[in-house]
């Protein structure tokens, strides 16, 4: 039998639990021949959470349950992860776009750190009055990026770029063509790279999530 006594999860900020939770939010597939919509996850994400100290809980693409767990569950933070477009740039999932908004407000009201990961970077955008442009020549395996001053080589698989930067956002990554490929605001940071795409996970990425969420 399963043992009953164990931590209560008694909210986000639940100082008892001894795991570093994160949400993490679902791209939406539409999975035309069985007639169902469904939310999906990349599994990769795990894997480098837990190089970070990290645990995922993955979000329904429901507002109302979404709503409750986030309430209920002692997150550390919220990671908005990549897929699908926003739909005021041509995307088809507006469920989605309802909780990252969501998420987002709601992580401002309690100061929760917030990562936003390629579309989850553009919500975030979106979200502080931004806009987005096409960019060509960024759907590639390796890029250049100044990163902190420093040079390293990301992934990069969009088509889509923040437009400008809002005021009081702290540029930290930039492509070589200009393209903003990273930034902070308080507790919100965006990248526009997969980190969990890379067959070994970088040490600086890995340190940035530790930053963002345990420091």
């Amino acid at each position: 039998m399963l043992a009953t006594s164990c931590y209560r999860l008694s909210g986000k900020n639940g100082s008892d639990y001894p795991m570093n939770l994160v949400a993490l939010t679902q791209r939406v597939v539409n999975a035309s021949e069985y007639h169902e919509r469904r939310d999906a996850l990349d599994q990769r994400w795990f894997s480098f959470l837990s190089s970070a100290g990290l645990y995922g809980i993955a979000l329904p693409n429901h507002k109302e349950q979404a709503l409750e767990l986030f309430e209920e569950l002692p997150f550390k933070g919220v990671i908005l992860t990549g897929g699908n477009s926003p739909v005021a740039y041509g995307g088809d999932a507006p469920e989605r776009d309802d909780i990252d908004i969501m998420l987002i407000k709601m992580a401002v009201e309690v100061d929760m750190p917030v990562m936003g990961v390629c579309r989850g970077m553009q919500m975030i955008h979106l979200y502080h009055g931004g806009e987005l442009k096409t960019v060509e020549g960024h759907i590639v395996p390796e890029m250049k990026i100044e990163y902190f001053n420093e040079q390293r080589v990301v992934n990069s698989f969009h088509e889509l770029a923040v437009a400008g930067v809002p005021e009081n956002f702290d540029v930290f990554a930039k492509a070589d063509d200009g393209v903003v490929m990273g930034y902070k605001y308080k507790n919100m940071h965006g990248i526009m790279w997969h980190p969990e795409r890379q067959a070994l996970f970088h040490d600086e990425d890995i340190e940035l999530f530790k930053k963002v969420f345990v420091n």
